[in-house]
């Protein structure tokens, strides 16, 4: 053999040693923001544990089930997923982990009692959540589903399938508006309340009650 040939032997060796192991998230079938194992650290949990500061989360390896812990509980919780074609979406930020499967969007915040899920409306295909470090949010078509750390429950707002804009979300609200509306989400209320302008006469209008009930 070659020394060429030797040494290019050398580097596929080489190359194969510091492979990474094959837990890849298309293997496992989910998305996340998890680390997945290296060759330093080959028994790492696979890329759908997710970890937060105060929060964990967990999908099953058979994709049907969603685990969770907030610190303030110490207690694992779990909710089953629809989550058919493995591609379940799980994100954690310091104090939320939040789960999108094929119909739904889960949240399970530091407390940790239990999980907050509802079903989403729509094509859920492209949606994507954002997750804040107390605040998360995903829109489907002309729904946006907000939540707040400490709610009850999701906080749903419907807006004209002809002004629909994508949510955003700050430290302490999410807020959603155009041309023609302003919508706010906070969680001191856990509810969307808005203001919409009347037209050319300049006026507005006011609606503290825009969220529908889940």
């Amino acid at each position: 053999m070659s020394l060429f040939h030797k040494a290019f032997a050398g580097v596929i060796a080489l190359s194969s040693a510091l492979a990474i192991p094959a837990y890849s998230q298309e293997r496992a079938g989910f998305t996340s923001f998890s680390q997945t194992p290296s060759a330093r650290n080959p028994d790492a949990i696979t890329s759908h544990y997710i970890m937060g500061q105060n929060v964990m989360g967990l999908i099953s390896p058979d994709g049907k089930t969603l685990a969770g812990m907030g610190v303030d509980s110490g207690k694992w919780v779990s909710v089953p997923l629809k989550n058919q074609f493995g591609k379940a979406i799980i994100i954690a930020s310091n104090k939320l982990v939040v789960c999108k499967d094929d119909e739904s969007i889960h949240v399970l915040d530091s407390t940790g009692k239990e999980w907050k899920s509802i079903k989403l409306q729509g094509n859920t295909v492209e949606s994507q959540p954002i997750v804040g470090n107390e605040l998360a949010v995903i829109r489907v078509e002309n729904r946006i589903y907000a939540y707040g750390l400490g709610a009850t429950s999701w906080s749903e707002l419907s807006l004209p399938e002809d002004q629909i804009v994508e949510p955003h979300i700050s430290s302490n609200y999410v807020q959603a508006y155009s041309p023609n509306y302003i919508y706010t989400y906070t969680r001191a209320s856990n509810a969307w309340t808005g203001i919409q302008l009347t037209g050319t006469s300049g006026g507005i209008q006011i609606d503290n009650s825009a969220s529908e009930q889940p």
